[in-house]
């Protein structure tokens, strides 16, 4: 087990000359990172050298995702791209109805993420074919988190939804509380987290 102890010193750096809002991801020794202007890299993790980039939108806000040789990429041009890991090169690529910085979720040979639209989508991988879309009735900022079989996501407007996996039917909703006439306050923007028979997940009520 390699020693984490301080002092640390760099080891390299690599310049995108643009924002790098979301963290990148590590597979096999390559890390994949979107910047602001959706262009997509592809890094030696051990040496900091650009493998290769392609641009595949205008503007993105999220994490990709890697399954199977593919790397997932949201766009808030308002599209899905699959892209070859090892090259850079598009498989596939598919409209969505608005927006999206939801970071995808990948579910055995499925893709599912949110859009502004507040549809919640899960996609076959080797196609981008529609498994199933649910309307959460607010725009969906953040990944969705999977536990047990259930899908769970925050949407804006104020409520939580647990959605079965399998065929994008809603298990439950739940509210926040706190705003007048029994309207939900905040938003969600945070992907949740399950842990312990529990959902957590920030708002922007600062609670």
């Amino acid at each position: 087990t390699p020693s984490l102890d301080p002092p640390f010193r760099p080891l390299w750096r690599f310049n995108a000359n643009q924002l790098l809002e979301f963290s990148p991801i590590l597979v096999r020794g390559v890390l994949y990172v979107v910047r602001k202007d959706s262009r997509v890299y592809a890094i030696n993790a051990k040496t900091g050298r650009q493998l290769w980039t392609h641009k595949v939108g205008k503007l993105s806000a999220a994490s990709p995702a890697y399954s199977n040789g593919r790397i997932f990429v949201v766009t808030l041009s308002g599209r899905i791209v699959a892209m070859s890991a090892k090259t850079g090169n598009i498989k596939w690529a598919k409209k969505l109805g608005s927006r999206s910085e939801s970071s995808p979720l990948i579910l055995e040979d499925s893709v599912i993420f949110g859009s502004e639209g507040g549809k919640l989508y899960r996609m076959r991988q080797g196609s981008g074919r529609i498994e199933w879309t649910y309307d959460a009735g607010g725009a969906i900022k953040g990944g969705a988190a999977y536990a047990n079989g259930k899908l769970y996501i925050g949407a804006y407007g104020g409520t939580v939804h647990a959605v079965r996996a399998s065929n994008g039917k809603r298990v439950w909703r739940s509210s926040t509380s706190g705003a007048r006439f029994g309207f939900g306050s905040g938003n969600f923007y945070a992907t949740p987290a399950v842990a312990y028979g529990r959902v957590y997940v920030g708002n922007t009520d600062g609670k």
